[in-house]
């Protein structure tokens, strides 16, 4: 099957470590600093695009609009103008199977409550099991990460969810690569 699972971690992991202070954490002019997604993102998608390279296999797309995909506005039984948008999908755009739809990753900070991190990773779980992804990351930064809630969401969605296909990440500080939070011992 196309799509090497370490490949693509190797390079997202090394992607990750490239992003700097000027990115990671945004400074202000008057006002304290802080972790602003859309900043994280962008660098993140830039450092990637490197990574990968021209000719890598799938297409990387970020914030890619699902609201007038009717398979998808089913699987998760919205109407099309309130479908799903991922921060970052990398696949093959136009074929809709598990070969071509590779990972769907979800960003958050360590500023959002662990709410919206579990939140994240059931839209995860949404696209592999009713939308054929194969992987999906969810990929926190910041610090002053809440480990034992985070725990506590993980444990409680494995209880109702096959996980075997998520991992999730946490990019603590700058210039490293990301902790590896959870990773199931079964397919990934």
């Amino acid at each position: 099957m196309p799509g090497d699972w370490d490949f693509f971690k190797s390079k997202l992991f090394t992607s990750i470590s490239e992003i700097n202070d000027s990115y990671y954490h945004v400074k202000r002019a008057e006002s304290v600093d802080c972790y602003k997604e859309r900043v994280y993102c962008y660098e993140l998608y830039h450092q990637l695009r490197i990574q990968l390279g021209d000719d890598y296999e799938y297409c990387l797309m970020g914030e890619l609009d699902k609201c007038s995909h009717q398979s998808f506005c089913n699987a998760y039984g919205v109407e099309p103008k309130h479908g799903p948008k991922p921060d970052f999908i990398i696949h093959t755009p136009g074929i809709q199977n598990e070969i071509s739809n590779f990972v769907i990753i979800e960003i958050k900070t360590t500023n959002n409550r662990i709410s919206k991190i579990k939140d994240d990773i059931i839209k995860l779980l949404g696209f592999i099991n009713n939308t054929s992804y194969r992987y999906g990351i969810s990929l926190i930064y910041g610090d002053n990460l809440d480990m034992d809630s985070l725990n506590s969401a993980i444990a409680e969605l494995e209880t109702h969810n096959n996980m075997s296909k998520i991992m999730v990440i946490w990019h603590d500080r700058e210039g490293c690569i990301p902790r590896i939070v959870y990773e199931s011992n079964s397919t990934i």
